[in-house]
C-alpha cells in the first residue's frame, strides 16, 4: 500500500530543515477541526493528543488556542512566539461532524440558522479569527459529497440507498464560503 502525495508532501514539508543549525522551515503545526482529525491511532498512547470521542467547537478550540499562545509567549517571549504563530502551518478540517451530527440533527441550530448561516459562522467567523491571531499558511480541508456518507444516507435518505442531494448541495455551497473567505484573507 502506497502514500498519497498530499501525504508524502505535507511529511517532507514537516521534516525538511534549513541550514547548518537544521532550523525547521516549518516552526510549528496547528490542527484545528472536528472529531475527523482524530483516527484514533493514538488511544494507546500516553498523550493529551487525542480526541477520545469528545466533539469540541471550533470556537472552544479557538479559546484553548488564545491559552496556548500565552504560554507560547511566556515560555519563548513575545518577539519569538509571534514568529512561531506566523511561520506555524495551520491545517483546518471542519464541517463533516458540524453539519451531519450537528446542524442536521439539532433543532436548535438548523431552527435558528439557516445552513448559509451556519456555514457562514463555521468559515468566516473562524477563519477572521484564526487570522488576526497570527495565522498565514493554512491548509484547509474543503467538504466532501456529505449527502452519500453512508450516516447521511441512513439518517436522511427517507429508506433509499441513493445520496441525498440537499446535503451534497450544503456540502457545495460550504466550500464556496471556504473559497471565497480564504481569497478575502489573502488580500
Amino acid at each position: 500500500m502506497g502514500f498519497s502525495r498530499p501525504l508524502v508532501g505535507c511529511f517532507l514539508l514537516l521534516t525538511v530543515t534549513i541550514g547548518a543549525n537544521a532550523q525547521p522551515i516549518v516552526p510549528a503545526l496547528i490542527v484545528f477541526g472536528d472529531s475527523m482529525n482524530d483516527v484514533g491511532n493514538n488511544n494507546k498512547l500516553v498523550t493529551i493528543a487525542k480526541s477520545s470521542l469528545h466533539v469540541i467547537s471550533l470556537s472552544k478550540q479557538l479559546e484553548y488556542y488564545k491559552e496556548y499562545q500565552s504560554k507560547v509567549v511566556s515560555i519563548a517571549r513575545k518577539e519569538n512566539a509571534s514568529s512561531i504563530f506566523s511561520g506555524a502551518f495551520y491545517m483546518l478540517s471542519a464541517g463533516i461532524a458540524d453539519f451531519v451530527l450537528n446542524y442536521y440533527i439539532n433543532p436548535l441550530l438548523n431552527i435558528h440558522y439557516t445552513q448559509d448561516q451556519f456555514s457562514e459562522i463555521l468559515v468566516h467567523n473562524f477563519a477572521t479569527e484564526l487570522y488576526n491571531l497570527g495565522a498565514r499558511k493554512a491548509w484547509v480541508m474543503s467538504l466532501p459529497p456529505l449527502g452519500c456518507l453512508p450516516v447521511s444516507i441512513t439518517l436522511f435518505g427517507s429508506g433509499s440507498n441513493k445520496c441525498v442531494e440537499r446535503i451534497n448541495s450544503d456540502a457545495l455551497q460550504f466550500n464556496n464560503k471556504l473559497i471565497a473567505s480564504a481569497q478575502g484573507l489573502q488580500k
